[in-house]
């Protein structure tokens, strides 16, 4: 197994095919047998982020590329800690003030968000940004999940928004935005 850095918290690993055939990782393995080949993975995962001294409870992100017959590269990829800690922490799930850089962000955000009624939210706008705080009953990591994947999560305060921000829709955000823009 080699292992090059290719930048802050990135790494590349090369496995070669002889590597992969003394754990007993044929080809076919690869191409056919994805149960065998998703435990195998694991394990290269695991000794590749011993190799580099990082915990596997952190988040990694992993890109496979097969490069048959000679073997296969994983780019390995540490998110940041600010992140890790906004995952790691499960009173996010329930709350949290995202930013977007676009108000079609947000709408495309409410066309795909399934729990209008269960969730309390507000949207602002602030410094050309849009700011939206939501609320749930529950934690919800599928919720923050989709969320992150048009917003970002932010440390500022709904206190600074109420302050600084213009109000755009100071209640159900989410029902109303999904109403209006079907």
């Amino acid at each position: 197994m080699q292992i090059e850095r290719l930048g802050t918290g990135q790494y590349k690993v090369f496995i070669s095919a002889e590597e992969l055939e003394e754990r007993n990782i044929s080809s076919h393995e690869l191409e056919e047998d994805q149960t065998g080949w998703h435990d195998n993975f694991y394990d290269l995962l695991e000794e590749a982020c011993d190799s580099l001294g990082v915990q596997t409870s952190q988040n990694v992100s992993v890109e496979l590329y097969s490069l048959q017959p000679h073997g296969i590269f994983l780019i390995l990829t540490l998110l940041e800690d600010e992140l890790n800690e906004a995952w790691v922490d499960s009173s996010k799930y329930k709350s949290g003030i995202f930013k977007f850089t676009n108000f079609e962000d947000v709408v495309d955000l409410s066309k795909r968000f399934p729990l209008v009624e269960q969730v309390d939210s507000s949207l602002y706008a602030m410094q050309d940004k849009y700011w939206l705080v939501f609320r749930c009953s529950e934690a919800n990591v599928g919720l923050y999940s989709l969320i992150s994947e048009y917003g970002e999560p932010t440390s500022i305060t709904q206190y600074v928004l109420n302050e600084y921000g213009k109000s755009i829709l100071k209640d159900n955000a989410f029902k109303i935005l999904k109403y209006w823009f079907k």
